[in-house]
């Protein structure tokens, strides 16, 4: 499969706290771990008219990355964006086309029928405002959903050393030090050898839409605050660039608070 997407649309009078909402109770009610990027267009200087149309109305969306059933999603959505608040995209250049409720959500809720672009996989990539919350299930009570660390990733294991699968918990034994797959879910995990390495940061350079690559696993992804963990293999990284991109500053919070974890 090419390009996939999944995301809400949500209406302009869904609070914002809403979205801190809808990631803590993600948390609690599943296994898999999700991230939810929103995206906005406030204070954006913008020349393509249609994205200046969508700004002057407030449109925001929620780009969901990680795995959660359509049904859990929904009924999450309702009790925390509240019914009617919000519409499900999910699409690739394939043959995966869902959008829940329809098209018509769009004009009902802000009364134009210039914003079906929405719907469709990015031709060129739009300058969205993006924050980034985390419903990682494995993180302790105490963390909040704007902490990018997953402590599932955090694993250190040796060969023949028992451990648990960051996906579904499963314990297993694995031959291998650096890789191994989980037997029950087939989750390839790349463990640390010391607490140490768990904890070292790795530069990554950025480009201009804030998009980097992993220095371990050669993952790519996008960064929304100077310090993300790869969610592939765990490492933390900081991000350095020459383009001016918008990071917040959070590296010394993910430090104190992974040596809390680890331990010192």
């Amino acid at each position: 499969m090419g390009n996939h997407f999944r995301k809400l649309i949500v209406s302009p009078d869904v609070p914002e706290q809403a979205f801190r909402e809808l990631a803590v109770t993600l948390r609690s009610r599943q296994n898999s771990s999700i991230t939810l990027v929103i995206c906005d267009l406030n204070g954006k200087r913008l020349r393509t008219e249609h994205v200046k149309l969508a700004q002057e109305l407030g449109v925001r969306q929620i780009e969901i990355e990680g795995d959660v059933s359509q049904s859990i999603l929904f009924e999450i959505c309702d009790a925390t964006l509240g019914p009617s608040n919000w519409l499900y995209r999910e699409q690739d250049d394939e043959e995966l086309d869902i959008c829940i409720p329809g098209p018509e959500w769009l004009e009902k809720v802000f009364n134009t029928e210039s914003l079906t672009w929405l719907l469709d996989i990015e031709e060129k990539p739009i300058a969205w405002k993006k924050k980034a919350l985390y419903a990682f299930p494995g993180n302790p009570p105490g963390w909040e959903v704007e902490l990018p660390i997953n402590v599932r990733l955090l694993q250190v294991a040796r060969a023949a050393e028992s451990r648990p699968c960051p996906k579904c918990g499963a314990t297993y034994i694995s031959k291998r030090d650096d890789r191994c797959q989980c037997p029950g879910c087939g989750c390839v995990a790349m463990p640390f050898s010391s607490k140490e390495d768990a904890k070292r940061f790795e530069e990554v350079p950025l480009d201009a839409f804030s998009w980097g690559k992993c220095s371990r696993c050669r993952n790519s992804m996008q960064f929304t605050k100077r310090a993300e963990q790869c969610q592939r293999c765990g490492r933390i990284l900081r991000a350095t660039s020459r383009h001016a991109v918008e990071l917040q500053e959070n590296a010394k919070e993910i430090e104190v608070a992974v040596a809390e974890w680890l331990g010192t």
